[in-house]
């Protein structure tokens, strides 16, 4: 079996989820290359095994978002302060799954060292957590922007699907997390004009998706 590259939506602390979208899609630890959207942390119960599983993936690219930056700031400053948005946003339940393992999240600070802000492959594909400005270049942008941006998932849902929204970079394909599809009713990935969607909402009663790049084929956590 050749290997392949997929694309995985945010996961938000979703183990079971995660080790289903996994089976499902027969992803191959040591051959496939995994690249993660954002968003590993949060809302759910196990944060700790989540980054646990991934650290099993030879061949890893990790995306930055934006609750990855709440619990990165919160290791960089001791530990002693949480923001307050971080807190209404789940990040109890991640400090709980680090004691429940009897660490702290610090054990995890190189794995999430390893995050970009976006990441461009081979076939001049972007990958972003949040969004950009489209006729802004990629590099010009900054980590916050790129981690929270939302204008660029309205942009796409506004758009006509079958024309392609023009980039500085002139970019294949965009795709993006954040910004789960079931705000639009949407279950599954949605693509149109030249962007993905791959946030399903797994973390505020959707589903967890993980696609092939190649074949767009993709494979879900069960309801």
């Amino acid at each position: 079996m050749e290997s392949r590259c997929l694309v995985l939506g945010d996961i938000h602390g979703e183990l079971d989820a995660l080790e289903l979208v996994f089976k499902k899609s027969a992803f191959d630890f040591n051959n496939d290359t995994l690249i993660q959207i954002g968003d590993l942390c949060d809302r759910g119960p196990a944060s700790y095994e989540v980054v646990e599983l991934l650290k099993k993936c030879r061949h890893l690219i990790l995306i930055e978002g934006n609750h990855d930056q709440w619990l990165k700031n919160y290791i960089k400053d001791g530990m002693q302060e949480m923001d307050e948005m971080w807190i209404q946003q789940g990040a109890l339940t991640t400090l709980e799954s680090y004691e429940r393992n009897h660490c702290s999240p610090a054990v995890h600070q190189s794995f999430y060292e390893q995050q970009v802000p976006y990441y461009i492959d081979k076939d001049h594909n972007c990958f972003v957590h949040g969004g950009f400005a489209r006729m802004k270049k990629i590099a010009d942008q900054d980590p916050d922007t790129l981690a929270w941006n939302r204008n660029l998932v309205q942009e796409m849902m506004a758009a006509n699907p079958e024309r392609k929204l023009e980039t500085a970079d002139h970019f294949n394909h965009i795709y993006i997390g954040h910004t789960p599809t079931i705000y639009w009713n949407e279950s599954k990935p949605v693509t149109r004009a030249g962007i993905t969607n791959i946030d399903t909402g797994i973390a505020k009663g959707g589903l967890l998706s993980i696609m092939d790049i190649a074949t767009g084929q993709y494979w879900q956590s069960d309801e």
